[in-house]
């Protein structure tokens, strides 16, 4: 069941990105920025799972389309950290309604019981896939 509902996720997720003009990798740089607040290229890099080269391309496209914006290190000036811009912000904003409205739209078709039952289901899942990520992030610093 679950890679059947990640499948529509992710079709979900292409289709709001489209709505932007930008690929699910632009996205997913965006996402991560979002929760990280700044990155270097190297650190993006590495939190995306792609080459550096590829990274630093990838961020200076997007910069010159003014989706993320360099900002030199206050402690050292030979270091950049990447940041989203407003414009940015507001394609997340944007995108997180156009989610939200998609799900809830899905989600009327239940009653009210089921859909409580299906948020209380998620909110295990997703407590469980945290803990046991954090397990497994443990394991590999050790």
């Amino acid at each position: 069941i679950f890679p059947g509902i990640m499948h529509h996720f992710h079709n979900l997720s292409s289709a709001v990105s489209r709505m932007h003009d930008l690929t699910l990798a632009q996205f997913r740089l965006i996402q991560l920025l979002a929760q990280k607040e700044k990155c270097t290229v190297k650190e993006i890099a590495h939190e995306l799972g792609i080459a550096q080269i590829s990274a630093s391309e990838q961020t200076s496209r997007m910069v010159k389309a003014g989706l993320l914006q360099r900002k030199p290190c206050e402690n050292d000036r030979r270091i950049n950290h990447i940041v989203l811009t407003d414009s940015s912000t507001e394609i997340l904003h944007e995108r997180a309604e156009a989610m939200r409205n998609h799900i809830k739209k899905t989600l009327d078709r239940l009653t009210p019981k089921q859909q409580k039952e299906f948020v209380t289901a998620f909110k295990k899942i997703n407590l469980l896939l945290d803990s046991t990520l954090n397990t497994h992030s443990e394991k590999q610093t050790l």
